[in-house]
């Protein structure tokens, strides 16, 4: 069994930059000992002059919020002077939009005139007028909601014409009309300031940016709460003004559709993995009949539980055919064969599937693929990251979410309610897991319509495969004529005679998203060019669906600086969890100890919360939102009990893990000016802070 892991955050030999540090051991069997070595590092780090080449250069701080420095971005035109004046040498000409700036001083002392700024937190860069900036505290951003069933987000011009909407008894068909009138090129100008493009933005291709400026909350007619945000946008690469020949375009890459099985394959799975086999084959031979198979890549990937503990149980995870562009038909038609029920019985009734589905996400080559879907077939839940049977302490089902939004792969779950389960008991927890994770990655899937299908016979589970199988074909056959696949309507209600119609549904949804973002990644489609606009997080004509998602744009130095705040909160509650009436009085003593540290300014006297603490960086509290562990107080701790304090400590162990996760992601970080590794950008989705 792999050790889990505890994380130890020190600071690195280069400048301000923080590195995960990993020490491998068991965190239940050592958690006195760690925390002991926590406080110790933090009582050395305590005696440490500021981690800055000179303490006398500083930024400006924000009074309400210790540690916390005043910060800028840069408009378009912006120019960096030597001195506060546009007649002194420019230092650079046209600094890159959006660039985040540290602010140094100002004249007058009220920042309406000059900031002087640098884009490191110990180093002034010169001056720009503030008339070329935008405050920007939150660190919020947006970005677009993936495309399926929502409607295109439209952005006002004030806020008074979109609240008008939200309020109406009748917005939604004023929405739709306004959308309609959009797209036959009818937009009031007067009202609308920018929409949507038709085809969606892809981030991971065409970088965009939308900070939240000011948010306010409202609500629908229907009493759905909504935020109106005022949001920024500029293009870091603007479009192209003309486009060039066709002749000259490099040929589009094929879209191409990568499918992995996620299999349980434990011993009470035998007639399920047969028909799913069975179905595989089908969907090659229609494939190949229609002359469509190359646009379809399928791998497979089988679970069971941990095989270090249980004789004969042969595997935990093994892939037994990876996502291959170039594998044929009958390469992989001649692996099924090899997947097979076990013969072994596991202990308990739930597999590790959270291992079956981390393998899948981390270890196949999704790259060459335009739509990412993982099919996961089990008739268990899944054991949880805190128990002693993971195959990977201290991964879960947040953490699998996480993984599967940042690699753009749809999570559709089947799970067979059998007879067998039904008598081990725990339904109720295993659906709740398998739903959560079928809202990866697309926001759109509400809560009452996600991805999850149960089902309770073998026969209905035929019917669901036919379903599946007869609509991926009629799809990849739209695909390949090059013809757009219709919108999604709503998936019908969960009743088993509408199973086969619910999956196909989901199916067109997950096709319609991913055909969406290949045409704008091909047509190079960049977000809106506009400045200052009003929308709402929701989708104006069904507020059920969100149309934005909220990130938090964090620099390399900040994760860490929090992972190492979120970790001495971890240590002490597991020490709480021994001694409940000592957890805040530990957290008092920690504080105490980081009071003396500049980057952690913890609180000197008594505190009732986390957040008075100032144990965690001072930038959460400026975020518009609640945050679970900062209202946390030690009445709220008691009251939890010790099965709640131990979820608990779990949601955080999860959430540094997923820290941990993202720092290692290179392909995703953004240098916004800072110039440096450290200084490099991640939006970090707002459900992923503590």
């Amino acid at each position: 069994m792999v050790n889990s892991n505890i994380y130890l955050i020190l600071p690195s030999h280069r400048g301000h930059s923080l590195d995960f540090l990993t020490v491998g051991t068991n965190a239940l069997r050592c958690q006195a000992r760690w925390a002991a070595i926590f406080i110790l590092l933090l009582s050395v780090l305590a005696t440490l002059a500021p981690l800055t080449a000179d303490a006398a250069v500083q930024p400006r701080a924000v009074p309400e919020l210790p540690g916390f420095y005043q910060r800028i971005l840069t408009l378009p035109e912006a120019t960096l002077y030597e001195e506060p004046s546009d007649k002194s040498l420019v230092i650079q000409a046209r600094v890159q939009t959006f660039s985040v700036l540290y602010v140094y001083d100002c004249q007058p002392s009220d920042c309406t005139g000059w900031l002087q700024v640098g884009a490191k937190a110990d180093r002034i860069d010169g001056w720009i007028a503030a008339a070329q900036t935008q405050d920007w505290r939150s660190m919020l951003v947006m970005q677009y909601a993936p495309r399926g069933r929502r409607n295109r987000v439209v952005m006002f011009k004030d806020e008074d014409a979109l609240s008008a909407i939200v309020a109406a008894n009748d917005g939604a068909a004023k929405a739709r009309s306004m959308i309609d009138q959009i797209d036959a090129g009818h937009a009031d100008p007067s009202i609308v300031a920018a929409v949507e493009p038709r085809e969606a933005v892809n981030p991971h291709d065409s970088f965009y940016l939308m900070p939240i400026l000011s948010a306010t909350e409202a609500n629908f007619a229907d009493d759905t709460p909504t935020r109106l945000l005022q949001i920024a946008s500029v293009n870091r690469q603007p479009p192209r003004a003309v486009a060039p020949p066709v002749s000259t375009q490099p040929a589009a890459p094929k879209f191409r559709i990568g499918i992995v099985f996620v299999l349980e394959t434990s011993n009470s799975m035998g007639p399920y993995l047969e028909r799913t086999k069975q179905m595989i084959k089908e969907i090659y031979r229609a494939l190949e009949s229609a002359g469509t198979a190359d646009r379809v890549s399928i791998g497979l990937v089988g679970y069971r539980t941990d095989a270090e503990h249980i004789k004969g149980m042969e595997y935990t995870t093994r892939i037994f055919q990876p996502l291959d562009p170039n594998a044929k038909p009958g390469e992989i038609l001649s692996r099924l064969d090899n997947i097979r029920k076990a013969e072994a019985y596991s202990k308990g009734w739930r597999e590790d599937g959270i291992a079956g589905l981390y393998t899948a996400m981390n270890e196949l080559d999704w790259t060459p693929y335009a739509a990412r879907i993982v099919v996961a077939i089990a008739d268990s839940g899944l054991i949880g990251g805190n128990s002693p049977l993971a195959h990977n302490p201290g991964i879960d089902v947040p953490n699998i979410v996480e993984l599967a939004d940042r690699k753009s792969i749809a999570v559709m779950p089947v799970y067979l309610m059998t007879p067998e389960g039904d008598r081990w008991g725990g339904r109720g927890h295993d659906m709740d897991q398998w739903q959560k994770l079928s809202r990866a990655p697309d926001a759109s899937q509400d809560k009452d319509n996600d991805k999850h299908v149960g089902i309770r016979t073998v026969g209905l589970f035929g019917t669901l495969l036919d379903g599946f199988s007869k609509r991926l074909v009629e799809l990849v056959g739209t695909i390949a004529a090059n013809r757009p696949i219709e919108p999604p309507t709503p998936p019908s209600p969960a009743s088993d005679e509408d199973v086969a119609a619910r999956i196909g549904q989901t199916l067109v949804n997950e096709l319609f998203r991913a055909q969406l973002e290949y045409l704008g990644t091909v047509a190079g489609t960049p977000a809106p060019s506009f400045f200052r606009a009003w929308a709402s997080d929701r989708d104006l004509v069904n507020p059920a669906l969100p149309a934005l998602r909220v990130r938090v744009f964090l620099t390399r130095n900040q994760l860490n600086d929090l992972g190492a705040s979120l970790s001495n909160i971890v240590s002490e509650a597991k020490r709480g969890s021994l001694s409940p009436q000592t957890f805040f009085d530990n957290l008092q003593r920690l504080s105490a100890i980081t009071s003396s540290d500049p980057r952690r300014q913890g609180a000197y006297g008594p505190f009732s919360s986390i957040e008075e603490s100032n144990l965690l960086p001072a930038y959460l509290k400026a975020l518009p939102y609640r945050s679970k562990v900062l209202r946390m107080t030690q009445e709220i701790w008691l009251e939890l009990g010790l099965s709640g304090q131990q979820e608990f400590i779990n949601e955080l162990e999860y959430k540094l893990r997923s820290y941990h996760d993202i720092e290692q992601d290179n392909t995703s970080w953004v240098d916004l000016g800072g110039g440096d590794r450290g200084s490099e950008v991640y939006p970090v989705p707002l459900t992923e802070l503590p």
